[in-house]
């Protein structure tokens, strides 16, 4: 974690659970990424609850949050597919 995050600060993160401590890796890796020039997407776990799977996109280039959205569709389930 601390080469991941390119620093030791998770190691003083309060959480009650292994999907809140997924979720704060992540919002620190984001932030992270965007002192690189990145771009971060909206991101999506699945399922919400206790996720098996997280994805962002990051690009330096801004259509990719353009890309990003028109891929992803959520019908009237939750379920998410590809246009």
């Amino acid at each position: 974690m601390d080469r991941f995050l390119a620093s030791d600060e998770w190691r003083h993160w309060k959480w009650k659970d292994s999907s809140e401590f997924a979720r704060l890796a992540i919002d620190a890796f984001g932030k992270r990424i965007k002192l690189e020039d990145f771009i971060g997407t909206r991101h999506i776990s699945i399922p919400e609850h206790h996720p098996l799977y997280r994805f962002t996109l990051f690009s330096r280039h801004e259509r990719a949050e353009n890309f990003w959205n028109k891929i992803l569709k959520i019908d009237e389930s939750g379920q998410r597919e590809l246009l």
